[in-house]
């Protein structure tokens, strides 16, 4: 689909240009279009490439289509080289631009500490079911003992805490239809969705026999240093 896109765009600026006079008119400079759009498609490369591609179409064009009045060895060169480095600064600024907003979407949607999707997904995902009227089964889970499991291993191993909760927590996830949530600090949910009440009731059962029958491990080369899984 980009491909056909880029593909039409190119075509239709060469054609623009060809029948408004050529290269000596203004109109070529619609070719920047295609260049930006490649930068947006394909990055870098998509930029490189886009900017190589016109400068060659545009070097075969005459400078006056009526006359057939040609262009001369260094105004194309000239042209050439520098629709690479547009195409190259423009493309590296859509990656900047892009970069800097999977961040802040990263920040706003995931937990920082765990990664997992927070309670901004954890709504809109929810409204999601409700408004197709999917079946869904939401188990929430908190850290009662918070405080004295931090007592035990120091505040300042309160993110390892989470990382392996998460961790933990992650491992019974049996298939796509089961996800995974931190709302809050200590507090995670499974969305299960599409799955029967008898289903739901066995995978609770095995799911607190397992949690309260394994400890999580904070550093397994020392087993003094663990918490039991009260969850």
């Amino acid at each position: 689909m980009k491909l056909s896109i880029l593909f039409l765009l190119y075509l239709l600026v060469i054609v623009i240009v060809y029948f408004t006079g050529g290269t000596q008119f203004s109109y070529l400079h619609l070719i920047y279009i295609p260049i930006l759009f490649s930068s947006i498609f394909f990055r870098i490369p998509g930029g490189l490439l886009g900017g190589l591609i016109s400068g060659i179409m545009l070097a075969i064009m005459p400078l006056n289509t009526f006359t057939f009045q040609l262009q001369t060895t260094a105004n194309w060169i000239m042209r050439l080289v520098f629709l690479v480095n547009f195409g190259f600064i423009s493309s590296l600024i859509f990656k900047i631009i892009t970069d800097q907003y999977n961040k802040l979407e990263q920040i706003a949607y995931y937990d920082i500490i765990t990664t997992l999707p927070n309670k901004i997904l954890l709504k809109r995902k929810l409204d999601e079911l409700r408004n197709k009227k999917t079946k869904f089964s939401l188990i929430s889970i908190s850290v009662e003992n918070i405080l004295e499991i931090l007592s035990l291993v120091g505040h300042s191993q309160s993110e390892l805490v989470l990382k392996e909760i998460s961790n933990h927590l992650n491992s019974f996830k049996e298939n796509s239809n089961f996800e995974l949530y931190n709302s809050y600090t200590f507090r995670f949910e499974f969305l299960l969705t599409n799955f029967g009440e008898q289903y739901i009731e066995e995978w609770t059962i095995e799911f607190i026999e397992s949690i309260q029958n394994n400890p999580i491990f904070l550093d397994k080369s020392n087993d003094s240093h663990f918490f039991p899984s009260k969850l």
